[in-house]
């Protein structure tokens, strides 16, 4: 079995801090927020957790990559932004044909592809910073 890149603990811990934020965006704001008592309401009620799902998948669609075929990782901002996209579409306007309470919104789109953003911007840093780089591990960054 090989060692964990550098980009795998990346993507790891940006899977991990994705999701922690998802739950307490749910679970500790959500409950106490009225979506319409101003913007930071509205935005932590409607579309923070789509933010953050376009981070998280992003980041787990590199976790998966990177365990099977690192070559194929999401690097360019293109790559990731077209990815988040496509799935965005399908979320929004097919899983409304199988789940009778969803409905179609462009925002969240909108919201993932800001996630897939933000997503591509912390990997990059991560690059440039050498983040979750120890000292032995060897430049393999193709980004």
């Amino acid at each position: 079995m090989k060692a964990a890149t550098p980009l795998l603990r990346f993507d790891v811990l940006a899977l991990g801090i994705g999701l922690a934020l998802f739950a307490v965006n749910t679970y500790l704001f959500k409950p106490f927020l009225v979506a319409d008592s101003g913007i930071l309401s509205a935005f932590l009620c409607n579309y923070a957790n789509d933010v953050l799902g376009g981070f998280s998948f992003a980041a787990y669609t590199n976790v998966l990559f990177d365990a099977v075929k690192p070559e194929y990782r999401l690097r360019s901002l293109l790559a990731v932004l077209a990815y988040i996209f496509l799935c965005g579409l399908f979320w929004e306007f097919a899983a409304p044909l199988f789940i009778a309470h969803s409905v179609s919104d462009w925002f969240d789109v909108a919201a993932y592809v800001a996630g897939g953003f933000v997503y591509w911007i912390a990997n990059a840093r991560a690059v440039e910073k050498r983040w979750c780089f120890t000292r032995n591990s060897k430049s393999e960054l193709n980004v």
